[in-house]
């Protein structure tokens, strides 16, 4: 089968939409698929940059990658890293920084935007996706809305090219997601009519949970049979490779061996997990059980947005550790030196976080604090059982804290192995069929 893949979140960006996609993209052409990518070309100081994810995709056979600019004003409004000791160059690279970090250009930008950065790319992608179409033929087009912007560029090509089946792939929902309401009215309707039309021309969609297509289909009057699910996996063989090189002392600064090390890994975001029940849990820990307390080390491993109220107090008041995403391969070697692995559910539960799939490779225990009872992950779990599942409470909370350092949890055997159902190749094997009907 040839496969044209859009999406323009890729390696080299760090994320958890990027690294699926990777995958999504090698294995299938490790199974003999003829696969050429159509991303974007970010560049080095990015924000989440990780130039080892490259040599994941570098040389495999049948897999082409074709890396289109962002565009002038892309360029200029992108976030950066941080790097230490940097200077700015001259006062008017100042003052363009001043002006593009300010209130005024992120409202503007909220409102121009429609219905994301990508406006230059996307007319790049169209052409050079055009070109490859010509050239190759591909069976099948293969869209991923990480951002909506593939599916845009894949909706121009299914109009330039009806003859071409074209699968499109929420990773998320768009304008049925939890704070779609929060956007200017204008953007609101501009973005409803570009789905509705994506979803009258797409030939089939393709979701991570059955909530997410069952919402889309009764929101959109969608046909049950245009619609399907597909998962996410973790590759067994680089998750033995990176456990067999790594020992906490590596990480002496973010693991302490003689604590219980408890590690969420990935960016969190105030509008889709609360960590309050958890802040408030451990003041009153420490305040009444201050030899629980003492044995805790529980650290952050990502971006935390719209959290800013409680960053000040979080590692010097209650033995928590905040630091900066991590490059994938040094981030997998940290949770296979925790002790647990911290999940959150999400509010609105129709998704199921993505690095569940990631946890389910490493040999430890998940924590999994759920805001409501028909999120979905609930239901993932109970099948595929990998530690304690609890409400997202306070005093819910104190409770496991407290019998996990007493050690009064029965943590089952089978929490300290993976779950080889999610392997990646199993996970492709699923998704190949699903393209190829």
């Amino acid at each position: 089968m040839k496969i044209l893949m859009i999406a323009n979140y890729f390696p080299p960006i760090n994320g958890s939409g990027s690294i699926q996609t990777m995958y999504y993209a090698k294995y299938l052409a490790m199974k003999g698929n003829e696969v050429n990518v159509i991303t974007a070309d970010y560049p080095k100081d990015y924000l989440n940059y990780d130039e080892g994810l490259l040599k994941e995709i570098t040389n495999v056979p049948n897999l082409n990658i074709h890396y289109v600019s962002l565009g002038n004003l892309y360029l200029k409004i992108y976030p950066r890293m941080k790097i230490k000791g940097s200077k700015e160059k001259n006062k008017s690279r100042k003052s363009l920084k001043v002006f593009l970090n300010s209130a005024l250009r992120k409202k503007v930008k909220k409102i121009v935007s429609i219905p994301d950065s990508y406006l230059e790319w996307r007319n790049s992608a169209y052409d050079n996706a055009k070109t490859i179409i010509e050239k190759d033929k591909p069976d099948v087009i293969f869209s991923i809305l990480e951002s909506p912007s593939s599916h845009l560029v894949a909706l121009k090509l299914k109009k330039h090219f009806p003859h071409i089946k074209w699968i499109g792939f929420w990773s998320d929902p768009w304008t049925l997601s939890i704070d779609f309401s929060k956007k200017p009215f204008l953007r609101r309707y501009i973005e409803k009519k570009m789905e509705n039309e994506i979803i009258k021309n797409v030939d089939k969609l393709l979701f991570t949970t059955s909530a997410t297509s069952e919402l889309y289909q009764r929101k959109f009057g969608i046909e049950d049979l245009k619609c399907d699910v597909v998962y996410r996996g973790f590759d067994l063989e680089k998750y033995e490779l990176i456990k067999s090189k790594t020992c906490s002392t590596d990480f002496e600064n973010i693991i302490n061996p003689v604590k219980i090390n408890i590690i969420h890994a990935g960016e969190l975001y105030s509008q889709y997990r609360d960590i309050e029940p958890l802040l408030l849990a451990l003041k009153e820990i420490k305040q009444k059980n201050y030899n629980v307390f003492e044995k805790l080390n529980i650290i952050f491993m990502g971006g935390m947005h719209g959290y800013s109220e409680h960053l000040g107090i979080l590692a010097e008041e209650l033995n928590i550790k905040i630091t900066t995403r991590k490059p994938f391969d040094e981030s997998l070697a940290l949770m296979f030196n925790s002790d647990f692995l911290l999940l959150y559910g999400n509010k609105g539960g129709v998704q199921i976080p993505g690095k569940v799939y990631d946890y389910f490779g490493i040999d430890k225990p998940i924590i999994s604090l759920i805001a409501n009872t028909s999120d979905p992950l609930v239901k993932l779990l109970d099948n595929n059982p990998k530690g304690p599942v609890i409400s997202n409470e306070k005093a819910v909370i104190i409770d496991l804290i407290k019998d996990i350092v007493n050690k009064k949890v029965n943590i089952n055997s089978q929490f300290y192995q993976p779950n080889y159902n999610f392997q990646w190749e199993k996970i492709i094997s699923d998704l190949e069929e699903k393209l190829n009907t």
